[in-house]
């Protein structure tokens, strides 16, 4: 490790001493790392390390005794160089076209002129016809039910409040980030994409060291690209700090090579 290392053998060293199990030659490797040693951080060494660096993370999440934050803190510094020297980051896209709502919050559950009443957990929910029509085809079917109360059986009290609160405000209430993952759930099931983006947007600027696994795990299950991106970067760039969950951990065991 006193040599002069360049990118490739620094690397190509550390994939061998991994691949032979050499704790002694890694800890030292891994001590003398510093992303000046490379003289371009470009995408392809940049591929090429990451990989090497998250098969050696994900042996140390699994091995009893491992020491998972020494290569941790290697990745988070080498990202932060990469970051610095990326001249092709793309802009964040646009946000979506709104959600366009017609009347206000005061209307919400609000039994003042409503034509419409649903029972969501034993108690009642009041609305109006012609908001949740053009909510989405979802509502247009179960307003076909002549009957003027309508039983809601496939989504909580809570979300569905948060539900209407958006149609009529085109807003999302103030809510956790469990009660957003839920109320994402209902709006792919009641078909109001203009929520789901929503919820999505929110959910990327919320990332914290607390709720990065949550959230993290949640773009997983719903292949979200966008929501994967942020919570990608968000995890390089805190690595160092988040790999003391064991959440975390377990992510980078089973889903190691997502991030190379």
């Amino acid at each position: 490790p006193d040599l002069t290392w360049n990118m490739y053998s620094w690397t190509r060293a550390l994939e061998c001493a991994t691949e032979h199990r050499h704790q002694q030659f890694i800890s030292a490797l891994l001590a003398h790392f510093w992303p000046t040693m490379f003289s371009k951080l470009d995408h392809d060494n940049f591929d090429y390390c990451s990989y090497v660096l998250f098969s050696h993370l994900n042996w140390e999440c699994r091995r009893d005794g491992g020491h998972p934050d020494e290569v941790a803190s290697v990745i988070t510094r080498m990202w932060k160089q990469f970051q610095k020297e990326d001249t092709t980051q793309q802009p964040e896209p646009g946000s979506p076209e709104s959600f366009r709502p017609t009347v206000g919050v005061s209307f919400v559950n609000n039994p003042e002129l409503s034509d419409i009443r649903f029972t969501v957990e034993g108690e009642n929910v009041y609305a109006h016809r012609i908001m949740l029509y053009n909510a989405s085809d979802r509502f247009k079917e179960i307003l076909k039910i002549p009957s003027g109360n309508i039983d809601i059986t496939d989504v909580s009290h809570t979300t569905f409040l948060a539900m209407l609160h958006y149609i009529y405000t085109g807003k999302i209430p103030e809510s956790s980030v469990q009660a957003l993952c839920c109320l994402y759930a209902a709006a792919e099931l009641y078909l109001i994409p203009a929520l789901c983006s929503a919820i999505l947007r929110d959910l990327g600027k919320i990332l914290s060291l607390q709720n990065a696994a949550y959230i993290y795990q949640f773009a997983i299950v719903h292949n979200n690209s966008i929501l994967l991106e942020k919570g990608e970067i968000y995890l390089l760039t805190n690595l160092d700090a988040l790999i003391t969950q064991a959440k975390i951990r377990d992510l980078i065991k089973s889903h190691s090579a997502d991030y190379y």
